[in-house]
Order: C-alpha cells, then structure tokens, then sequence
C-alpha cells in the first residue's frame, strides 16, 4: 500500500501497474487525478481515502477504464455515483456511511460480477431488490445489520458463486436456508458472526448445494460442529472442505 500525497503520483505513473494500493493523505488535485488517470495499464485500483475524499475523487475512476475499483472509508455520495458509467466488474464499499439504497439502484446498469458491501449502515433490506438486475457471480455483506430474510429473498433470483456473510445479525436460519434452496451454483459459502444464524439451523440445506466445496464458519459456529454432522456433509458433497475463517478443519 502506498501512502501518497497528489506529488507522489508523478513517481508513481512512471511505474506499469496493473493493481495498485493507494492511502491518499490527501484528496486528489485536479493535476493529480490525471496523472492517476495516465496509467493505462492500471485495471485495479483500491483507494484508503479518509474523511476528505468526496464526489469529486469518484471521477478519477471515469477517466480511464478500470475493471476494479475499491473504496475504503469514503465520504463519496449518490450525486458522485450518478451518470458515471464504467466498465466495472468487481466494486467494494467499505465504510461509506454516505452510500444508500439509491445507490444501488444507480449501479443497477452496471456489469458488476463481484460487490462487496461492508459497513454501509444507510442501506437496507430495499437496497437488496437491486442486485437482481446485477449478473452477479460473488457477494458479501458485512456489518450490515439492517439487512434481514426479506432482503435475502431479494438475492434469489441471483445466481451466485460465492457468497459471504459476516456480522448480519438480523438474519435467521430461515432466511438463510431460503436463499440457498435457490442458489444452485453456490460454490463457496462464509458466515461469520451472524448471531441469529445456527449451523444446526441451515446445514442440512448445504447439502443439496452439489457444487459447494467451502465452507468457511466463524469460531462462534465451530462449536456446534459435530463429526455426525460433518459425515452427513462429506457424504452428500464428495469435495466439499470446510474452514474456521483462516484455518481448514477438515
């Protein structure tokens, strides 16, 4: 990660980078922007941003056409999201306190593969009926505790690869087990530090998740797991492995 100030980009753009790291101390000057904007091979960018980062920082990411974009503790808003039309594939909100259900509806139109929605705390179970109109492969909702099973039946007609939910912690077994009677291609799967979520809840609906091979629990479910319930799993989905969060246990 570089911390960097608008000077220290004119280093930087003379480097072929294709993914890039950046804390920027400072919000982005006119000049600076561009010359972020010159680095034609950078496919990948992910932004520390801080307090002073707004509106006008986003349009760094419509000066040139990234695949990738991250923002992390951005004061970004809807009026910065609007009219912005990117070839986006993969996008992280993380810790946007100004990013709301309308802004979902704004990226809607994009070809979003991946998104990670993490600390967000204005969006709500509305913000969820969006994603469907999203070719979606991979999600994760962190720390989003608004979002409830109404939500997630929002998510069922998405046809997802990855899914991961940590710290939902208005989300039941029920809505859970819900969604994934739905989600047929799921092939990794991570639930963390949902409270209301059980595994004795929803593990026999893993079991008719025929193309899951992860599964990754918090330490908080790594306690109800049992080697009965373990063979019943293994036996029903030969590949399947599973994990407590960094570690695999079997």
């Amino acid at each position: 990660i570089f911390k960097v100030t608008n000077k220290d980009l004119q280093h930087l753009m003379r480097l072929p980078f294709h993914t890039l790291w950046l804390e920027l101390l400072e919000d982005l000057s006119f000049e600076g922007k561009h010359l972020l904007a010159s680095m034609k091979s950078l496919k990948r960018l992910h932004l520390f941003c801080g307090d002073s980062f707004t509106d006008t920082g986003f349009e760094l990411a419509c000066l040139f056409p990234l695949e990738s974009i991250s923002f992390s503790n951005s004061q970004i808003t809807n009026t910065g999201l609007n009219d912005r039309r990117m070839p986006l594939r993969q996008l992280t909100f993380s810790g946007c306190p100004k990013i709301t259900n309308q802004s979902l509806e704004i990226l809607s139109a994009q070809p979003l593969l991946e998104l990670t929605l993490e600390n967000c705390p204005h969006l709500t179970d509305a913000a969820l009926g969006y994603l469907s109109r999203l070719p979606l492969q991979s999600l994760t909702l962190s720390d989003c505790s608004t979002i409830t099973d109404h939500g997630l039946a929002a998510l069922e007609k998405l046809r997802l690869a990855n899914l991961t939910l940590k710290r939902c912690d208005s989300i039941t077994d029920a809505g859970l087990s819900k969604l994934l009677a739905s989600q047929h291609e799921l092939g990794t799967l991570t639930i963390s530090a949902c409270k209301q979520l059980s595994l004795q809840g929803f593990y026999k609906k893993l079991t008719t998740l025929k193309k899951l091979y992860r599964l990754v629990i918090g330490c908080e479910l790594r306690q109800e797991l049992s080697g009965t319930m373990f063979s019943h799993l293994t036996r029903s989905i030969p590949p399947f492995k599973i994990f407590e969060e960094s570690k695999k246990l079997f």
